[in-house]
């Protein structure tokens, strides 16, 4: 998919933390489509030199979560996807060994 938005990262809580997103504009449907990506912890270098525009592969796994701030209310789920590898196939580090490999494989055809 085509990078929207690199997010600067945070660092959350006094055990440092850090979480970093990167969003991907899919423009081919009716409506252009915003899919928000996370990284955490270390990970969060996996974003350093992806730049907005630069396609990408994104690898990733889904979490999710509940959160129960009321035990009398009803819980409230979340969804994220956490970035497990990324490889840019045009723009920024096109040159990486990744990067290229990824060219050579036609054979891959991934949404975003």
């Amino acid at each position: 998919g085509k990078v929207h938005v690199v997010c600067e990262t945070e660092h959350i809580g006094t055990r440092g933390f850090k979480k970093r997103e990167i969003v991907l504009l899919d423009d081919s449907g009716t409506y252009a489509g915003y899919i928000p990506f996370v990284c955490l912890r270390d990970d969060v270098t996996l974003l350093d030199g992806i730049k907005e525009n630069d396609v990408v592969r994104i690898d990733y796994k889904l979490n999710g979560r509940e959160w129960q701030k009321d035990p009398t209310l009803p819980p409230k789920y979340f969804l994220s996807a956490e970035v497990v590898e990324i490889t840019v196939l045009s723009g920024g580090k096109k040159d990486s060994p990744a990067a290229v490999a990824a060219e050579e494989d036609e054979g891959d055809d991934v949404p975003f």
